[in-house]
């Protein structure tokens, strides 16, 4: 589309419209209305083009996780041996990367799930060689809640080996259908029904999580605390819930 330049400070800026780009089949993969760049000096002794800020205003892409499990950003394969997992190792070696009132849609294959919108989307990523830290709030379905918000500190090389990623990451959910959320999540307990919100605080361990902290609220709920165990159902639910894995198994 169309390039603008100026300063910011003592850093040039490049701010660009109407952005295509392009997967490695030469399809029209993703379109983005407005993106601002502000380069950094590490560009000139890198050799290669780094970014002190990478903003990204109004986008709209579909993400994709196929039934192999490669993550697909726009069509572009990002995750996996054979993932084009340069660009978003690229991405990585910025500064800062701002996505704002994004809408994506997430199709998770891998789990046969339907289609997950999320709208007005912001994200935010700060990255400090192999330390990363991640901000993002959503608005889901009206169905599944007024809003998300995920923060997380994780410390990991590249994309296509996220199995050895680690860190620790944070969600909060306003008040939901929890059970609305069993075709994309894995609860650690078998919920069949239940409204409330919730907060996690979990922690990441070669890519998996490995122990986690859940502040609840919750009304109507039915669960099952094992596949042994018959069904308990309660009127309200509220406090904290602990679970790790322990390597042999799970306690709860």
């Amino acid at each position: 589309g169309a390039i603008e330049t100026d300063w910011l400070g003592l850093r040039p800026r490049l701010s660009l419209s109407d952005v295509r780009v392009y997967d490695s089949d030469g399809r029209e993969a993703l379109v983005l209305p407005q993106v601002e760049n502000v380069l950094s000096w590490r560009s000139a002794a890198m050799l290669e083009l780094r970014l002190h800020s990478f903003v990204i205003e109004g986008p709209k892409l579909a993400v994709r996780r196929d039934a192999a499990g490669a993550i697909y950003v726009a069509g572009i394969r990002v995750s996996g041996e054979q993932g084009e997992g340069r660009l978003a190792d690229w991405i990585l070696e910025h500064d800062e990367v701002v996505v704002r009132d994004a809408e994506i849609e997430w199709r998770d294959e891998q789990r046969g799930a339907p289609p997950l919108v999320l709208s007005a989307l912001n994200f935010r990523l700060r990255n400090d060689g192999d330390e990363h830290l991640i901000g993002l709030s959503a608005r889901p379905p009206r169905q599944l809640g007024p809003g998300l918000e995920l923060r997380a500190q994780l410390s990991g090389q590249t994309v296509t080996q996220l199995a050895q990623w680690n860190g620790r990451v944070y969600a909060e959910l306003g008040y939901t259908d929890l059970a609305g959320w069993r075709a994309w999540l894995d609860y650690p307990l078998d919920i069949r029904s239940g409204e409330g919100a919730l907060r996690l605080w979990a922690t990441l361990g070669a890519g998996k999580v490995k122990r986690a902290t859940a502040d609840v609220a919750l009304a109507n709920v039915a669960a099952r605390l094992g596949k042994d165990l018959p069904l308990l159902e309660l009127a309200s639910v509220r406090g904290r819930l602990q679970g790790r894995d322990t390597g042999a198994g799970y306690e709860f």
